[in-house]
């Protein structure tokens, strides 16, 4: 976990964690260019969710919310 500007971000293997989902469909999601919305640091690559919105964005449009 990460925060910048105040807020925390979590990688794609922490949010897999978290919510329930697989590594891929993360990724799937990305490929796709589908939400959630995520960044991506320059330089290194990897891939950041902030965890308010992950937790906003799984509420409002998966109906089993763990």
């Amino acid at each position: 976990m990460i925060e910048l500007d105040g807020k925390k971000y979590i990688t794609d293997k922490e949010a897999s964690t978290r919510y329930g989902y697989s590594l891929s469909w993360f990724k799937r999601q990305r490929y796709k260019k589908l939400p959630p919305p995520f960044i991506k640091l320059p330089g290194k690559g990897k891939v950041f969710y902030c965890v308010t919105e992950l937790d906003k964005w799984f509420k409002e449009n998966i109906y089993i919310y763990k």
